[in-house]
């Protein structure tokens, strides 16, 4: 007979490799190009969640399954949508790569200590800590990546010129780089397929002396890069804690009846999605003089301080309007929804995981989502080309899958 471990170790690699492979979803060319706003992406996204929820009621309801709708569902979902308020709030402070990787840091303190309150046994309680630290440190270094090579004179400083380039680059990049995190938000559980490419932060000097303009520009406060840190380490509770509710749903609303309820709460909070929107679209926070473009890149009539009386309303028209150039619906809505179809799948293996495993076990088994982001990167996406580049991810997952090896024998006392 199979043991309760190894049905939860495959479900937790199943649902890693589901939360890896659905961000991929978010690089298609429709949407990188609809430049759509990252809460927007996200209501399509939550549609599909639900969609795959409401699936598998309609097939436990068949099987003859007794379901009874629990509010735990709605917390869940509710969850979630905190997630990925905070882990945009952190990215518009201190960038893609920085905002996750912090995230996980706190969400690998939070996680014993939830295992403690679920009162699930720890073997060797420090050698726990070692693993978490050790896969904690290496999903940071991958979202940092070459930053990481840079302080280490590993790769080549560029041009003034190669770096005016690159800020265009970013500009063009900045929907992708948030919508792909916060789609791997959606993946709950430290679910990071986390950007490794270049971005200006304040946590990192960068050499613009001879450029002023592009000096002023990346100019950021101190209370800025706390605030930064302060929303990333958020974001990492809200992500550990996302599945702890369905742990105390009762019998017939736990395991595979639960996600009715979870359905259900993605849907209830889409309205919540699109308001953040208004507050969360960068040129719409009333203190910032740069010009806001619209979707072809165009610069629009109305921008700098005339942002905070007249754009907010106006985005908000077309928000219940269903303006395309706020919804985005031909380019966005089938990768998205699609995204989010895979997701689900993935949260039911994910969320039944922690009925066998223990919790922190759990989350570390799902952080392997991480290498199959990665890899698809590489293979798919062709993202990462530089061979020392590709060479320190392999040993940075290796580093990931030995941390997962030793919080399992910190946990169990054996393998």
């Amino acid at each position: 007979m199979v043991s309760d471990f190894t049905v939860g170790t495959l479900l937790s690699l199943a649902a890693a490799i589901l939360f890896g492979a659905h961000t991929s979803f978010s690089k298609t060319k429709t949407v990188i190009e609809s430049g759509v706003a990252m809460p927007i992406y996200n209501i399509y996204f939550l549609i599909g969640a639900a969609i795959t929820c409401f699936i598998e009621y309609i097939i436990m309801i068949i099987l003859g399954a007794s379901i009874q709708f629990t509010y735990l569902g709605i917390i869940c979902a509710f969850l979630l949508l905190c997630f990925e308020v905070f882990l945009l709030l952190s990215i518009q402070q201190i960038g893609v790569g920085y905002a996750t990787g912090f995230s996980v840091f706190s969400c690998s303190v939070i996680t014993p200590i939830l295992q403690i309150i679920l009162g699930q046994p720890i073997a060797v309680w420090w050698l726990m800590v070692i693993g978490l630290a050790m896969l904690a440190t290496s999903v940071f270094t991958m979202s940092i990546l070459r930053d990481a090579l840079k302080c280490c004179g590993l790769t080549q400083t560029k041009t003034s010129n190669d770096e005016q380039q690159d800020v265009a680059l970013q500009i063009d990049n900045n929907h992708q780089d948030a919508t792909e995190v916060a789609m791997v938000a959606g993946s709950h559980i430290m679910g990071d397929e986390l950007a490794t490419l270049d971005e200006h932060t304040p946590l990192v000097g960068h050499n613009h002396a001879d450029n002023e303009p592009i000096q002023q520009e990346m100019k950021i406060s101190r209370c800025s890069m706390v605030l930064g840190l302060v929303f990333s380490s958020l974001a990492g509770i809200f992500m550990s804690v996302l599945p702890l509710p369905s742990l105390y749903a009762d019998e017939f609303s736990a395991g595979l009846n639960f996600f009715l309820s979870f359905g259900v709460g993605c849907l209830i909070v889409i309205p919540l999605s699109a308001i953040i929107t208004i507050f969360t679209t960068p040129g719409h926070d009333g203190g910032n003089d740069a010009p806001v473009t619209n979707g072809n890149g165009e610069k629009s009539p109305t921008s700098g301080n005339d942002s905070q009386s007249v754009i907010p309303y106006n985005l908000l028209y077309k928000l219940i309007s269903f303006d395309n150039e706020v919804w985005h619906f031909k380019q966005v809505v089938i990768p998205a929804v699609s995204a989010g179809i895979v997701w689900g799948v993935g949260n039911i293996c994910g969320f039944c995981s922690f009925l066998y495993l223990s919790y922190t076990i759990a989350v570390s088994f799902v952080q392997v989502n991480v290498i199959v982001a990665m890899f698809l990167g590489v293979v798919l996406w062709k993202e990462i080309t530089n061979k020392l580049e590709i060479f320190v991810l392999f040993l940075l997952s290796c580093l990931l899958i030995a941390g997962c090896a030793v919080v399992l024998y910190g946990v169990m006392g054996e393998f």
